[in-house]
């Protein structure tokens, strides 16, 4: 009613006494701001209603201006912490409240862990403690003799765990194909190929068997367009590309090759793409599809130009002691590049009733 005859009385401030409308202070501790509390119709002011009246930067007791205060019975008191960045890098702030009885509110301790990281396996981190627990992980309900999995740090039975549960699940199905999606065992046509008849795969987004244009780049060569061998399967479908081979870009009569699928010229394919080239000669070489005319030769024939015996060894003519036998003296021959002393050449070098036989004189 005095709301609605007195002006004053609008937002709640009034009495009724002696059956008048009378103007308080207040009524309700909202009409006192963040730091009053209504009292006996009168406003009174503290420190504080909540931990964040206290820090402040512009609060009068200076120990609260770093946040280290709490509001403490309407006070602003001074503690150790209020949060962990108060805290050495391995402690933790207790808190107003906290959840460890030996624990005294407000200090920095150093916690048996912070996280599941900090406790050992099947255990986990509540209220800074380890805890042991069934699991916390499938893998620690592998043992159990049906499937099991893990939920909320326990071992709960389901239809399956992982796809081979479900391996003997549909007997009677004409479907090979199985697949555990959320604990139960799903049939599919397929999910590999192998589930699939000839000339088909899987598709596995949907498992269903389909006939694809090919499986292969080779199978693409009896497609209409295809039939010169340029083409390669992809995504089961057959592409026209520049080539698929080297012999595509001419090779080895150009010096072309075939890079993902496309031909690229380059130096050389063959070393007599370098011979013919300026500056090359018969021991000019293809090294890396690029031309190269250091080796003095590539065969011993490259070594005939020489008054003395010679071989090509490492693109180098090095001399020998002889090629054939006629380079070395009389009664050696050539054996390995080099002159051999023998008994005999021929029946000349042999006593009478001898005769020469694989450089041996023989009865």
């Amino acid at each position: 009613m005095c709301e609605e005859e007195v002006k004053e009385c609008e937002d709640g401030h009034c009495l009724c006494l002696n059956n008048k409308c009378e103007v308080q202070e207040c009524r309700t501790n909202d009409h006192c701001g963040e730091k009053g509390l209504c009292e006996d119709n009168q406003c009174v002011f503290y420190d504080c209603k909540k931990d964040e009246h206290c820090n402040t930067p512009d609060n009068p007791k200076k120990d609260c201006r770093d946040g280290k205060c709490r509001c403490n019975e309407l006070v602003c008191e001074p503690v150790t912490c209020m949060e962990s960045i108060h805290c050495k890098k391995n402690e933790i702030c207790s808190g107003n409240n906290p959840v460890d009885e030996n624990v005294e509110a407000n200090t920095c301790y150093v916690p048996e862990c912070k996280s599941i990281k900090d406790c050992d396996d099947q255990e986990v981190c509540k209220n800074n403690k380890c805890e042991p627990v069934d699991c916390t992980s499938n893998t620690h309900c592998g043992d159990r003799i049906t499937p099991h999995v893990c939920r909320k740090n326990e071992c709960v039975p389901v239809e399956c765990a992982f796809h081979d549960d479900c391996e003997d699940f549909f007997p009677e199905s004409a479907w090979l194909g199985f697949k555990c999606e959320r604990n139960k065992c799903k049939n599919y046509e397929c999910t590999t190929n192998f589930h699939c008849g000839d000339g088909q795969l899987c598709n596995k987004v949907v498992n269903k068997c389909f006939t694809p244009e090919c499986i292969g780049s080779t199978a693409c060569d009896t497609v209409e367009g295809c039939e010169d061998g340029k083409c390669i399967c992809s995504g089961n479908k057959c592409s026209s590309v520049d080539c698929r081979t080297n012999t595509h870009c001419g090779w080895p009569l150009e010096a072309s090759v075939c890079r993902n699928n496309r031909c690229q010229d380059v130096g050389c394919t063959a070393n007599s793409h370098c011979q013919v080239k300026k500056n090359g000669h018969e021991a000019s070489r293809c090294i890396d599809n690029q031309c190269n005319h250091s080796a003095e030769c590539l065969t011993t024939n490259h070594c005939a130009d020489y008054d003395d015996p010679r071989v090509c060894s490492d693109f180098r003519c090095k001399k020998v002691d002889c090629l054939r036998n006629v380079d070395c003296v009389d009664q050696h021959i050539c054996v390995k590049q080099q002159c051999v002393k023998v008994e005999c050449d021929s029946n000349i070098d042999c006593e009478k009733g001898q005769i020469c036989v694989d450089n041996l004189c023989v009865d």
